[in-house]
């Protein structure tokens, strides 16, 4: 019987431990199982995934780490294979120090830490989500972490875009600003807060706002509602810009243009306006200039078409008095000739300023080194510095010419004991008019006749022409021992200007 009770015994312990072993064996199974898609889970995410070790030195400083465990990803995200049981400074030698420092401090202080950092080593990026793994004492951290390094190089250049786009905008040689519906600037460069201090545009600006005023090419004002920023609240864009005067601090008057376009939100709705303001103070005077030298190229065209009239009727007029003169084909070539030499260096004078007058002793000077006859102890040429104008320049060189061919053929020039004394002076008369009284005089010519027999070109033109045409008054005397010639020509040529100025 007690053999039969123990045997019992034993069945029943066996059928327990049975029972016990099983569900055991189900408890395992069910850890594998859930082994498995914990394991597929973790290989299968996209970010990396490892387990670290951390190793310090003696001080407690932490030096280097080991890998213990990772998923399939770590590969593709490290670039570094057959990773476990490996140091990363075995892996890694260059791998930086702060890296160490924030594995080391998660595993010490049990708090996570979320952040991005490079590793240069490996010329990745990396977004990092670390936390203390295992127990207090394992020093050990779950790492989860992504390479960012496309996503940070697009980042950068979108910066430098950034940065390049704000240096343009600041640096710009116009006025850009961004302004709200009620003419507030959100955004503006330095150019176009220098052009409105107040921070607003002025069309909604009462301090600033009258100093700038647009007109249209009518020369009417402008209407505060045509004025560009209204515009672009309205859906309208000033593109060419308005035309404006400003007006500084110190009172000066500047142009500038003003283009303006609808600012609008992602919606499409118009939320303000974007204004471009450009000075063009240097265009307008540019312009200025411009219209000016049209109007005095008119004005020299008009002068240049009248003294190619007046030459003309001169050369015409010299022409026919030179062969009413008489004399065979030859001797009318010379002279003409002669006289028509005098007008071009006359002219040549005349054209040497800008004003088109001619310096009088220049003018003499030149008639006589024409035919090689200069100042000296036989002849005299004095005055004051006098400039005439183009009709008394051709005048007087006329008879400059007459008179010198005449001292050339048969007067001072001709004889060396002879001279010839030129001088001129300025003298007021009793009305109080200028007059310039010029001498033409010759001394110490042998012979001369009292009147020559026959009235030439040179009489004419002197007795004649020059008080006719320039108001000259004249005095022609051959007298004994040479001619002397005074010649007067007043400042004043009935309201045309002055004929001559003093220097």
């Amino acid at each position: 019987m007690a053999e039969n009770g123990e045997i019992a015994r034993l069945r029943a312990l066996l059928a327990c431990s049975e029972a016990d072993l099983q569900r055991a064996n189900a408890q395992i199974a069910a850890l594998e199982a859930s082994e498995l898609r914990y394991r597929a889970m973790f290989d299968g995410i996209d970010e990396g995934l490892c387990v670290i070790e951390m190793i310090e030195d003696e001080a407690g400083q932490p030096i280097d780490y080991r890998f213990l465990q990772a998923n399939a990803a770590f590969v593709r995200q490290t670039g570094l294979k057959d990773a476990m049981g490996r140091t990363v400074r075995d892996m890694v030698p260059g791998h930086e120090q702060h890296w160490f420092d924030i594995y080391g401090r998660i595993a010490r202080t049990g708090i996570a830490e979320r952040f991005e950092d490079r590793v240069e080593a490996l010329g990745r990026w990396y977004d990092v989500y670390a936390m203390p793994f295992g127990a207090p004492g394992d020093l050990q951290v779950a790492v989860l972490f992504r390479d960012v390094l496309d996503r940070k190089q697009t980042e950068m250049r979108l910066v430098e875009s950034e940065n390049r786009l704000a240096a343009i905008f600041e640096s710009a040689p116009v006025g850009i600003a961004l302004a709200d519906r009620n003419g507030n600037m959100l955004l503006a460069n330095a150019e176009a807060q220098r052009l409105f201090p107040s921070r607003r545009i002025p069309s909604h600006d009462p301090e600033f706002g009258p100093r700038w005023r647009a007109v249209s090419d009518d020369g009417e004002p402008v209407a505060l509602s045509d004025y560009p920023a209204i515009k672009a609240l309205n859906g309208i864009s000033t593109v060419p810009g308005m035309e404006f005067t400003w007006t500084d601090e110190d009172g000066a008057v500047h142009w500038a243009t003003v283009s303006s376009v609808p600012l609008r939100d992602d919606g499409g709705t118009i939320s303000g306006s974007v204004i471009v303001i450009h000075e063009v103070d240097e265009l307008k005077r540019s312009q200025e200039a411009l219209r000016e030298s049209e109007r005095r190229l008119q004005m020299l065209l008009a002068e240049l078409q009248h003294r190619v009239r007046n030459i003309l009727t001169v050369i015409r007029s010299v022409f026919s008095r030179t062969v009413e003169t008489g004399g065979d084909i030859q001797s009318i070539a010379n002279h003409f000739t002669g006289r028509l030499d005098n007008l071009a260096r006359a002219q040549m004078v005349a054209t040497q300023s800008a004003h088109g007058y001619a310096d009088l002793e220049n003018l003499i000077r030149d008639e006589l080194l024409s035919v090689g006859v200069s100042d000296g102890e036989t002849v005299t040429i004095c005055g004051p510095g006098i400039e005439l104008n183009a009709q008394l320049t051709e005048s007087l060189g006329l008879a400059f010419h007459e008179l010198t061919t005449n001292a050339l053929k048969y007067g001072a020039l001709r004889f060396p004991e002879a001279r010839l004394e030129i001088h001129w002076e300025v003298n007021l008369d009793d009305k109080g008019i200028c007059s310039l009284d010029l001498t033409w005089s010759e001394q110490g010519v042998p012979v001369i006749s009292s009147q020559p027999t026959r009235r030439g070109f040179g009489c004419e033109l002197i007795e004649d022409a020059l008080p006719y045409r320039s108001g000259v008054t004249t005095s022609l005397e051959f007298r004994g021992g040479g001619v002397f010639c005074l010649l007067s020509a007043p400042q004043s040529e009935g309201g045309a200007g002055a004929a001559w100025k003093e220097l």
